[in-house]
């Protein structure tokens, strides 16, 4: 009897153990309050800023909603996030709430962000299907294409450090590169045109020139996970030698940092998805740079060939269209038309947080489709040596033609996103 009091007082103990063990697994730690504001949410990506009290216990931990766990992803940093995702519909006025517990999500919940480096690119892809590639090796024109002015050398367009392609979720293509009419469009790509350094005249747009252009130069970090997958990039914006007055070395001018990354929202069941460019440009040189006033240079986009003035159509949170967008500021603009016969949209967004912002646009010249964000419509803009700018901007790939509502609930996602509070659990 004693011999069995003690294996059944053991036994006890053991269970007290494994239920106290089992009750600090799941731990509340925080909660997490999201209030959609004035706006309606549609798998909406949100940053919960998280507390120094939390961050300790982020390697084990996962989030739930009532009873159901939900996909979350942590962000080191100087000021470290733990992104979730507002799934489905949420009200405008609504309020969600949420608990991170400490412990292993039990779902392992799969990503739905795959990114790869192959030999020349890289690639991201959203629900097993492709989104987008970066040019990180120099790409020449290729064979059979003809330059738009076959008096310059076809070997300086050569270019890396763009985006081509980028497809709709249903595999439509939504860019171009090399076209007929604009040997140097590429895509998604960055770069400054009537620039003075020095007293030259540096052009890093018009590559053909040969005054200047844009390189890759460094891989930075690089991340897939539940939420979102993100790649960094590096840029040289270079000053190329000019020989007739005794300059034969090239000078880096501007560095720029890309952050490139894709959210696990939207998707082929409801036609749209999105990703954000945040562009960091830095003055690497001992002398100023100026940016010329001009119509057009900055981050731009060059749409697909199967646009035409038949179908094109454009419309900006201003409310101007292909007829009159040009030259005037927005926080956003739609483009439309047909690819393989059906509709898609391309919706460009740039932050509050822009210098110049709502940016200016130079749109398509009665050529084909193409749009750029270009501050500098509205004046000239000196960067002296060591100052930095930081550009964000977000583009939506959506499944349909020009669609208002659409595109206002989409910009305040970026623009004027959900309000988070945290917590701590005493």
């Amino acid at each position: 009897m004693p011999k069995c009091r003690r294996c059944t007082l053991a036994v006890s103990m053991l269970l007290v153990v494994i239920a106290t063990s089992a009750a600090h697994a799941q731990k509340v730690l925080a909660k997490i309050t999201v209030e959609a504001g004035p706006h309606e949410r549609d798998d909406t990506p949100v940053a919960v800023p998280l507390p120094q009290g939390v961050v300790s216990f982020i390697d084990g931990y996962h989030v739930r909603e009532g009873a159901d766990w939900i996909p979350s992803q942590y962000e080191p940093g100087d000021k470290p996030v733990l992104w979730i995702t507002l799934t489905g519909a949420t009200r405008a006025g609504g309020v969600r709430t949420f608990e991170l517990v400490r412990g292993n999500d039990p779902k392992s919940p799969a990503s739905n962000v795959a990114l790869r480096r192959d030999q020349d690119v890289i690639s991201l892809d959203l629900y097993g299907r492709p989104l987008l590639q970066y040019h990180y090796t120099p790409v020449p024109v290729p064979e059979g294409v003809a330059l738009h002015n076959p008096q310059l050398n076809r070997e300086a367009f050569a270019r890396s450090a763009y985006i081509h392609p980028v497809f709709s979720p249903n595999g439509l293509l939504m860019t171009e590169d090399f076209p007929a009419d604009h040997t140097h469009h590429k895509g998604l790509w960055q770069a400054w045109v009537h620039t003075k350094w020095k007293g030259r005249a540096i052009d890093f747009w018009n590559i053909g020139d040969e005054s200047g252009t844009v390189r890759f130069s460094k891989f930075g970090p690089s991340e897939a996970g539940p939420v979102f997958g993100r790649f960094v990039v590096e840029h040289d914006h270079v000053a190329l030698p000019e020989k007739k007055v005794g300059d034969n070395a090239e000078h880096v001018v501007l560095h720029e940092k890309w952050d490139v990354r894709a959210y696990a929202a939207g998707g082929p069941r409801v036609g749209w998805w999105m990703f954000d460019i945040t562009s960091t440009q830095t003055n690497v040189s001992d002398a100023p740079l100026l940016l010329e006033q001009y119509r057009y240079g900055g981050m731009a986009y060059r749409g697909p060939r199967d646009w035409d003035k038949k179908d094109y159509e454009i419309l900006t949170s201003a409310g101007k269209t292909y007829q009159d967008a040009h030259q005037t500021a927005a926080a956003w603009c739609m483009h439309s038309g047909k690819v393989g016969g059906k509709d898609v949209s391309m919706l460009l967004m740039c932050h509050p947080d822009n210098d110049r912002f709502p940016e200016n646009m130079r749109t398509s010249g009665g050529f084909g489709p193409f749009f750029n964000w270009a501050p500098i419509q509205t004046g000239p803009w000196t960067w002296e040596p060591g100052a930095t700018h930081v550009f964000r901007y977000r583009f939506l790939i959506h499944e349909s033609g020009i669609d208002k509502s659409f595109a206002e609930q989409h910009w305040a996602a970026f623009g004027d996103p959900p309000k988070v509070k945290v917590e701590l659990a005493k």
